[in-house]
């Protein structure tokens, strides 16, 4: 396959994470053929953080399994969704699509064959914001994709004229937030989505949620999960510091 979709991966202080993170897309052997961008953020007002970051970066500046690798350091923190909205804008300079990755992510070695096959397959459905390499632990006999109305970001790709449409501001809200219609419309599955349209919610998530939703877009989804998020275990700054178990907690599978 030529001209693969470059993949932009996060790092911020989680070495070990890091470290699963490259050694599994690694597998991949699209990735020999792939530039790789690794946005490196930077450490927060802790001193015993800095070595820590440094660490990863050591990491990621010595990783070659990529055709090529660019590496943007930050030397401020700016958190995971600021990091991601500038990473994405600085990307898309150059690039139609991406593929984004974040560094508590185990992907399987089809992972990328999946991604790059689906941004081509899908790249002229306008309906299509997004792709996924997550599935969530259904018990459900279903095709080999899926189309549903939301968005995962856990391993996912997109292109440049929709992520055009990201909504920062989450402009309209308030008739969400004061219409129970909506609110159920919104709350896919009856996961509580609406709480998060809150003042004061920093995830950049929701926002490309929100955006999905104003739009009436839909995601695209493996039958199995190509993606096994690893960033439960209390380590992360946007999960709970208790280890999490259970739905999510799944082993990888290869299809």
């Amino acid at each position: 396959m030529s001209d693969l979709v470059p993949v932009v991966l996060f790092v911020f202080n989680r070495p070990e994470h890091t470290k699963r993170t490259l050694e599994c897309l690694a597998k991949n052997p699209e990735l020999a053929q792939s530039k790789l961008y690794i946005f490196c953020d930077g450490p927060r007002n802790k001193p015993s953080e800095v070595l820590q970051v440094e660490c990863v970066r050591a990491l990621v500046r010595d990783f070659k399994a990529a055709k090529e690798v660019e590496v943007i350091c930050r030397d401020k923190n700016m958190g995971l969704a600021a990091s991601i909205v500038c990473g994405l804008a600085h990307v898309f300079e150059s690039h139609e699509a991406v593929i984004v990755l974040e560094d508590d992510l185990e992907v399987s070695p089809y992972f990328l064959k999946f991604m790059n096959e689906s941004l081509v397959a899908y790249r002229d459905k306008k309906i299509i914001f997004a792709v996924h390499g997550y599935m969530f632990p259904l018990k459900l006999k279903i095709p080999q994709t899926v189309l549903l109305p939301i968005t995962c970001t856990w391993g996912w790709g997109t292109w440049k004229d929709r992520w055009r449409h990201f909504d920062q501001q989450m402009e309209g809200k308030g008739f969400v937030l004061s219409s129970p219609a909506l609110q159920k419309r919104f709350n896919l599955a009856d996961y509580d989505y609406t709480s998060m349209l809150g003042i004061g919610n920093k995830s950049w998530g929701i926002r490309w949620q929100y955006t999905l939703f104003k739009h009436n877009a839909l995601g695209v989804f493996p039958s199995i999960s190509l993606v096994k998020n690893s960033g439960f275990d209390g380590s992360g700054v946007n999960h709970s510091s208790k280890k999490v178990t259970g739905g999510f907690d799944e082993e990888l599978r290869d299809r």
